[in-house]
């Protein structure tokens, strides 16, 4: 190989490099924005364009340890829109992405999702076994507040 093309092969790898290290701190920057997107909206349209936006972000290659986050948010847009049955669909999906890091506060919101849909066992099922697996969790006063609001038995 000639000089000058090794120094066109060195500068075609140190372009590819560049590139993908601009591809990555991109998704942040777009996470983000997608993010105070979602903590603007005031109306439907809003919420739907950011549920567009986190499932798009849930689809890229870098996504990276941000999918559940992105996919949860995603599930937080529905539930806002009091979509419960899409939203629960959402949380469940989450819980079944590999090392999420949303987990809790997904089968937190998957439990109020069956409450609003009044699926009272499941939902019952959901919050006690919120109350198991998480007893020092954050959402645990609300946990309880929802299984006390729950008929003492379930409507046939």
């Amino acid at each position: 190989m000639q000089l000058s093309q090794k120094w066109l092969f060195l500068a075609a790898i140190l372009f590819i490099i560049l590139g993908l290290n601009l591809a990555i701190a991109a998704f942040p920057e777009d996470y983000d924005k997608t993010l105070k997107q979602f903590q603007a909206s005031k109306s439907r349209a809003d919420y739907e364009t950011a549920a567009a936006g986190f499932s798009q972000l849930a689809k890229r290659a870098d996504a990276g340890t941000l999918r559940p986050n992105c996919i949860y948010w995603e599930g937080e847009c529905w539930f806002a829109l009091r979509d419960f049955l899409r939203a629960l669909m959402t949380f469940e999906r989450v819980l079944s992405t590999p090392q999420s890091n949303k987990e809790e506060d997904a089968r937190y919101k998957a439990a109020i999702c069956c409450a609003r849909l009044n699926w009272i066992q499941t939902a019952r099922w959901e919050l006690s076994r919120f109350m198991r697996d998480f007893p020092a969790s954050r959402h645990i006063n609300s946990i309880r507040a929802e299984l006390d609001k729950l008929p003492k038995e379930a409507v046939r």
